[in-house]
């Protein structure tokens, strides 16, 4: 098994080599400049880390980097701006994808664009192998294995003591240019940032107010949950100044957070589901160490992948994978889930 790596050198990108590594797996680093690719091989010297240097405007030197290995993990944001030849290249090399991207329409834009190339060459796309976006599948796909149909679910991402890093900065950014949007009666509709109300997260004092966001769940998840209406929250207050950062100002933003904070960080995604005959059914899934458990996630779905046993297409996490079976292999990290029997 090889993995290829591309954006090898930031700061996600750095955390996948390291649980490659750990896992004793072929490593292919990838990038636009050799230096940091030469620099991340040293920190390995018993591991034989092949480097492919290759610029994003360059197609047939993507693809070459790319030949031969199973699995491409794109960790280059933003990926709207920057996602697409890497897909392009892992569909023409015959490589399974995945990638950490919590952007929306870097997400739409695949469904809407690689299925078919996908499904024709024998290729599976999974995007969105964050702390969020996959636990919420799995979450919302066992919730719906004890309901059935559901009338509505609505998941809110509750994040505490985490700091951001570049990347994601630069992600946010993106998707705060275009409003939430919200899923009803088959179709995606554009809505607006409002609160939804209060929720009581496990381990947390008191209710926590949420608002509407705009998540790459909302075009997942009701790919594989029967839902006829779904909705997304968030802890987080909406930035109303997030859109005068310019690039220098981002540029010199932290390249993620150091050792000691990012461990302190936490998550836990409430999943809330109303059944067609008025019942309402309550989950939460939750763990620490976000940036580290999204490499995590993202390795073993390309440890996954590269079995070849998932479908072929752009795929959301619980359509490639079994849900229960991905969640308690993250059991050794700390992450749990419930069923929830009292009301928030």
């Amino acid at each position: 098994m090889k993995i290829a790596v591309y954006g090898a050198s930031g700061f996600v990108g750095r955390l996948v080599v390291d649980e490659l590594a750990r896992r004793r797996v072929d490593v292919t680093l990838a990038g636009r400049h050799a230096e940091p690719l030469e620099e991340i091989a040293a920190r390995y010297p018993e591991e034989s880390m092949a480097i492919e240097v290759a610029e994003l405007d360059d197609a047939a030197a993507l693809e070459a980097a790319f030949r031969g290995c199973d699995v491409v993990i794109s960790c280059l944001a933003p990926y709207i701006v920057w996602g697409e030849p890497i897909v392009r290249a892992a569909i023409a090399a015959g490589c399974h994808y995945v990638d950490t991207t919590g952007e929306p329409l870097f997400v739409r834009k695949l469904l809407d664009t690689y299925d078919v190339p996908a499904r024709t060459a024998g290729v599976s796309i999974v995007p969105a192998a964050t702390d969020d976006t996959f636990p919420a599948s799995f979450l919302a796909q066992m919730v719906a294995d004890r309901t059935g149909p559901l009338r509505a679910l609505t998941m809110i991402h509750g994040t505490f003591d985490a700091d951001i890093s570049r990347g994601t900065l630069r992600s946010l950014l993106e998707i705060a240019k275009n409003p939430p949007v919200v899923y009803a009666d088959g179709e995606w509709r554009d809505s607006a940032i409002e609160p939804l109300g209060t929720y009581s997260f496990p381990d947390t004092e008191g209710p926590t107010a949420t608002f509407r966001c705009f998540s790459a769940d909302v075009y997942l998840l009701p790919r594989h949950v029967s839902t006829a209406a779904f909705d997304v929250g968030t802890n987080f207050a909406p930035e109303p100044g997030a859109a005068s950062l310019t690039e220098e100002m981002v540029a010199a933003f932290p390249m993620g957070p150091d050792v000691e904070k990012r461990t302190e960080a936490r998550f836990c995604h409430l999943a809330i589901a109303q059944t067609h005959d008025g019942q309402e059914v309550r989950a939460h899934i939750r763990g620490t160490d976000l940036y580290n458990l999204t490499a995590i996630i993202a390795v073993e779905a390309a440890v996954r992948l590269s079995s070849g046993k998932a479908p072929s297409g752009v795929l959301a996490p619980a359509e490639a994978f079994d849900a229960r079976d991905f969640v308690e292999s993250l059991g050794e990290q700390g992450v749990q889930w419930a069923f929830d029997d009292g009301a928030a």
